[in-house]
Order: structure tokens, then sequence, then C-alpha cells
């Protein structure tokens, strides 16, 4: 995969991200900021500096940045390092949402500088919320330092920094939007939810890593919702057929029940049913599920229960 020269200046931001770490005394990093601070050193200030200028290259702007809890510029900061001034309490804050690269090609970018904080994320995705990433931007690139293995939906790429090729093995099904999921479910909350399936379904790459199945999780709840009848509060779903069950679609995402293979089939799933005669199809599917809900909606472990 080919990286913009933003996007390859943030790969070096990640690296440098990694490198202050190891000399901090605390690191905190969510998908909008990264906010660090130790104990002055040589080593500490010539990072800082360093990763400021990847933060520039990569069009973010300027980091905040604290010495002895006074705002500083870059500049203060390199005039202390030629003079040799390590000591002192330092604290810098980044903010990802600063990157002038998230509008280049209608790509927005993301980043991690730890593997932990991309996984806690995963973890913690509303998949029906507007404002989830995957949701909210129609095309989505997420860089994360220590991902070994790459994958991706339909509209997202998760590649590590030392990634050089695409998620491979291709295997995309044909996914209906939003304002046809709505056309067929009855949503019963009044919470802004959104349905997008094709952001969700696996599309290529490996999804044996733990952070891919925490992203099959999420993708399981969205593509089972696709197929009920009724979305209502507190994520619970109603699927009505020849028997009629209510069940909440939220589950443990740390349980590592879900797997590739059953997300797959349930994508294919919904892909038929959507595919045309959507009314009839939904009707055989939901009728065939209110029988034997064990067998896609149950088998992972994520919709338990029934009434």
């Amino acid at each position: 995969m080919e990286l913009s020269a933003a996007q390859s200046a943030i790969q070096q931001l990640l690296v440098k991200l990694s490198i202050l770490r190891q000399h901090a005394s605390g690191f905190r990093e969510t998908w909008d900021e990264v906010v660090a601070d130790g104990q002055g050193s040589q080593i500490a200030y010539q990072t800082i500096l360093e990763i400021c200028a990847c933060f520039g290259a990569a069009g973010c702007g300027v980091p905040s940045l604290d010495l002895d809890d006074s705002a500083v510029d870059v500049a203060e900061l390199g005039n202390r390092v030629e003079a040799r001034e390590f000591g002192g309490r330092w604290r810098l804050i980044l903010r990802k949402s600063e990157c002038t690269s998230n509008r280049e090609e209608g790509v927005h970018v993301g980043f991690f500088a730890l593997r932990s904080s991309f996984r806690e994320w995963l973890e913690h995705l509303e998949p029906f919320s507007p404002s989830c990433p995957l949701c909210l931007y129609p095309k989505l690139l997420v860089l994360v330092n220590g991902l070994a293995e790459p994958f991706a939906t339909a509209s997202c790429e998760f590649v590590g920094t030392l990634n050089s090729s695409e998620p491979s093995a291709s295997r995309r099904h044909s996914m209906p939007s939003d304002q046809v999921v709505r056309q067929c479910l009855h949503v019963l909350c009044s919470d802004d939810v959104v349905f997008w399936p094709e952001r969700f379904s696996p599309a290529s790459g490996s999804f044996r890593s733990d952070c891919a199945k925490s992203l099959l999780s999420a993708s399981e709840s969205v593509l089972s919702a696709c197929l009920a009848t009724t979305y209502g509060k507190n994520g619970r779903v109603g699927l009505k057929g020849i028997k009629h069950h209510d069940v909440p679609l939220a589950a443990d995402r740390q349980s590592g029940s879900v797997t590739e293979e059953s997300v797959s089939q349930l994508a294919e799933l919904v892909s038929w049913a959507y595919a045309e005669k959507r009314e009839t199809r939904l009707r055989l599917v939901r009728d065939r599920l209110s029988l034997d809900l064990v067998v896609c909606l149950v088998s992972s472990g994520r919709l338990r229960g029934s009434s």
C-alpha cells in the first residue's frame, strides 16, 4: 500500500511515540489524542523535538507542550537541548483530530502508537452510533504501531507501521445502505442510530488477532441487527417470525467466541436477504431464524436468551 507523504510522516510519528513512552512516567492514548508526561532527560527532549517535526510534516499543526507547568513552544525546547538543560517536568499533548492528512483524497486517517490502545478502542466501539469513526467516515485508514497482520472492511483499512502491502484475500459482499436497512427494520428507540453493514463486514486480511476479533464482535452486532424485525433501547432487537424473540445484542467483547467464519456467513446471509425481493427474503430468513436462532445468531455467544 502506497502512503502519501503525510501518512508516511504519521508512521514515523508512531515510532517516535513508542520511544517516548519508554521515557515517560505517564502515557495515555485514545482515538482523539495522546497525552504523555515525565521527568526531563536528553533522550526525552530530543524525542519530543522529533515528534513535533513529524507532527508538523503530517500536517497536524503544533502539539501542546509544557515544561515545569508552563506552556512553551518547540523553539524554546530546542534552546534547552542546545544548552544541555535537561531537568524539569514535561507534558506533551497531541490532538489527532488536527491532522490535515485526514482530508487527502477523501481518506480520514487515524493512528495509534500503542497496539493496546488500539485494541481497547475497538473493544469499546459503538457500532450503531453516528459518531463511531467507521460510521462517520466513508473511507478510513488506521495506522497502528505494532499491528503485525493488516485487516480491512469494505471502507476501512487497519494497517501496521511495518506493513507494506494491502490486506489480501478479498471477500467482499454487496451490502445494503443505512437507508435501505431502515426501510426493513423498525427502530423503536429515541437514540440517534445508524446501520452500516458494509463498513463492518470483513473484506480482506487476517482476522485471527485479538484486535481483529474485537472488530468482528462489533461486526456481528451490526449484521445481526440487519436481519432483525425491530431495534430497541439498550441494543435489544426483536425477531418476529414463526416464533417471536427479544434478545440483546450486547455481549462481552473479550470472550473471544466470535469467529471470522461465523461473521462471514452472517455477512453472506445479509447480502442475499437484501439483494432483491427484500421483504420476501427477509421474511424467509426471519422465519428460519425464529425457529432456529442458535444456528446464525447464538452460535458465537453474542445473542443469548429469547422470549
